[in-house]
């Protein structure tokens, strides 16, 4: 009868330690940015706080592109930088001020997507955030749609 409830006890502990894996989602980030016409020309339309992004350490941050506008759409990140604001005029450069590049060695080639008019599924994904510390890192950088910049918030964890 007591194996029964060691093994049952182990069952239980096994299950709940893969729910709380499966629900917290191994701090994988998935974030979307919707763009829409607003005054004539197609824009990020997505709020302000909703581009921030939280991920932990050496995991992926998938950036989701919904195209609501009429034509299609080349969406970029970069300018990965510590500081809040950025003298970069576009997103061409992966990172700005001389930081070094926040995600795998290679991935500033993964950097844009071409979001057709009207499409709700293009990614941009980004693997291995690299945090050098024992404290949160953060990063400030941009997203671009043609010329039209915002500045986001990465913080990645330890």
């Amino acid at each position: 009868m007591n194996k029964f409830l060691v093994v049952g006890g182990v069952v239980v502990v096994v299950l709940i330690v893969a729910l709380v894996l499966l629900f917290k989602g191994g701090n994988d980030v998935d974030t979307t940015l919707d763009l829409n016409v607003v005054g004539g020309v197609c824009t990020i339309v997505t709020n302000a706080a909703d581009k921030d992004v939280t991920v932990g350490k050496n995991h992926k941050v998938t950036w989701t592109v919904r195209n609501a506008c009429p034509a299609d759409q080349l969406v970029t990140i970069g300018n990965f930088r510590a500081a809040p604001t950025g003298s970069n005029s576009d997103c061409s450069a992966p990172t700005e001020g001389g930081g070094a590049y926040p995600f795998k060695a290679g991935e500033e080639a993964n950097r844009s997507v071409n979001a057709p008019a009207n499409t709700t599924n293009r990614k941009i994904e980004q693997k291995e955030a690299k945090d050098p510390g024992t404290s949160p890192a953060t990063y400030y950088f941009d997203v671009c749609l043609g010329t039209a910049k915002k500045d986001p918030k990465l913080v990645i964890e330890p």
